[in-house]
């Protein structure tokens, strides 16, 4: 039996776990769940996005939470005419189900219209379950790889990571928008290294020296 990953829409063979690609966890995207979550599979469900059912039952469409998110982030976070949506990353429908290979880059690139600067936005939201031992399951391994290589390749286009936790996808409780280097390396920071990039969830992003504040 075939799996398909739940962002790029690429098969693999059955005893494949992870989607060689996007870092999916194939078997939490395309099986029901009989058991506890742990903190791994609980970051594989929803890290990447896809609807999947739950030990109890209860279906979650995380492609329309992830929708929600981005257009939150782009319209609340970044607004006009402070900030340009110059990009949106493609999604594995757009093709039908091909692959596209941009799917794999950081969700959004904006630009800050007064001083012309680009920089990538790559979006997650988190339920407060995220939260486990102090730590909050952000990304995996394979995805900071990927976005710490992508900024090294994109050179003056910085990578920050905004994360939505609790309340909804669309009005989060908290918000917190993380440089690539601020991880060090951790995929999953402690919430006590996190206070030096909270934000307010209701209030635009500023741009100041090359650099959101």
């Amino acid at each position: 039996m075939a799996k398909r990953c739940a962002k790029c829409g690429r098969v693999f063979p059955d005893d494949h776990r992870f989607c060689t690609e996007c870092g999916v966890d194939l078997v939490w995207t395309n099986l029901v769940l009989p058991a506890v979550l742990s903190a791994e599979e609980t970051l594989g469900r929803k890290a990447d996005e896809g609807q999947v059912v739950s030990a109890s039952g209860t279906g979650r469409d995380y492609f329309k939470e992830g929708h929600a998110f981005e257009v939150y982030v782009a319209n609340t976070l970044f607004p006009r005419p402070i900030y340009g949506v110059e990009r949106i990353t493609p999604r594995r429908d757009d093709l039908g189900g091909r692959f596209i290979a941009s799917a794999k880059d950081p969700d959004l690139q904006i630009r800050h219209i007064k001083s012309g600067h680009l920089f990538w936005v790559e979006c997650k939201w988190r339920t407060i379950k995220s939260v486990r031992n102090d730590k909050l399951a952000v990304l995996t391994r394979a995805q900071l790889e990927r976005y710490r290589s992508f900024q090294e390749k994109e050179r003056q286009q910085r990578v920050y990571v905004v994360v939505g936790l609790g309340g909804h996808a669309y009005a989060p409780s908290r918000l917190f928008c993380i440089p690539i280097g601020g991880f060090n390396g951790h995929p999953w920071p402690f919430m006590k290294k996190l206070t030096p990039f909270e934000r307010s969830p209701s209030e635009p992003f500023q741009y100041w020296y090359g650099q959101l504040q």
